[in-house]
């Protein structure tokens, strides 16, 4: 869990998304793993999303099977 700055020339054509909130990410982003997949998202907040209601939401979905 970390902050990260892009280095990117200010005329960059492609652009990223927040892997949780599908939100464009900023030029300082927060960075997280969780079970071995990266996750590159807005901020510490998308973080807290993730685990606080996808993680559940995805363990409640794999349990109702």
């Amino acid at each position: 869990m970390t902050w990260v700055d892009r280095n990117e020339p200010w005329n960059r054509i492609s652009v990223r998304y927040c892997d949780v909130t599908g939100q464009l990410l900023p030029r300082r982003y927060w960075y997280f793993e969780d079970e071995g997949r990266e996750f590159h998202v807005r901020d510490p907040h998308c973080e807290d999303l993730y685990r606080t209601y996808v993680v559940p939401k995805r363990e409640a979905e794999a349990d109702s099977r």
